[in-house]
């Protein structure tokens, strides 16, 4: 029985014997041993369990997930939402796979602003004017008017 591939000292595609003709066939890292689809797995575990996940803008689920997305040399976007709390995101390379935990936090509650604040004004108690002379003729500022 013969092996083939890196167990029998050589690389795929290498010829058994000289008389062999040589592959047709480039003998790339893919060949050698990557996956055949050009795909990475990607795990988010989220809470609040109801935190939608998006991937570039586009939904990708609701709550955890789990799938494979495409293997690629960019920038991706990676995000999750929910009500009540701040949104996260991050970017990354999907060249390999990838696992990511989050927690949201809460949002600060919003209070109403505060009451507009009452004029109190406190007096002492008025006390009865003291009784008084009328007015002098002597007073410069006296007016006394006959009827």
């Amino acid at each position: 029985m013969q092996s083939k591939g890196l167990a029998n000292g050589r690389a795929p595609g290498g010829r058994d014997s000289e008389d062999d003709p040589p592959s047709t066939q480039p003998t790339t890292a893919r060949s050698v041993g990557a996956p055949s689809d050009s795909t990475v797995l990607l795990c988010v575990q989220v809470t609040p369990p109801d935190a939608r996940i998006y991937l570039d803008d586009m939904l990708i689920s609701v709550g955890p997930h789990r799938g494979r997305i495409p293997c690629e040399l960019r920038w991706r976007i990676l995000r999750a939402v929910a009500p009540g709390y701040v949104p996260w995101a991050e970017v990354i390379m999907p060249v390999t796979d990838i696992t990511v935990a989050v927690a949201l936090g809460r949002k600060a509650q919003s209070l109403p602003p505060p009451p507009r604040p009452i004029r109190v004004v406190l007096r002492q108690p008025e006390e009865p004017a003291p009784d008084s002379a009328p007015p002098s003729s002597t007073d410069p500022l006296a007016i006394t008017v006959g009827w």
